[in-house]
């Protein structure tokens, strides 16, 4: 999941590369087709988020804060993105 991740959404975001085309995802990861790939993006993106939701939990005091410290995070990353 991770490696799906980092091809399509972590490298292109933080370091400017092009994300990774799904027919090279089968190839790299054994996937069985390029929608067996999409599938597991969306998989490894709820994953992602729900981590990323219980680390803001252990400090942030609320929902609403959660809330706060995810649009406050996409601003700041939101420039990587292009």
């Amino acid at each position: 999941m991770w490696g799906v991740f980092d091809c399509r959404v972590a490298r292109p975001v933080l370091h400017g590369e092009k994300p990774v085309e799904y027919g090279d995802l089968v190839q790299r990861f054994g996937f069985r087709s390029p929608l067996q790939a999409s599938n597991a993006l969306v998989t490894a993106e709820r994953m992602y988020g729900r981590m990323l939701r219980a680390v803001i939990g252990e400090y942030a005091e609320g929902e609403e804060e959660i809330e706060a410290e995810i649009a406050e995070l996409r601003t700041i990353l939101a420039p990587c993105h292009g």
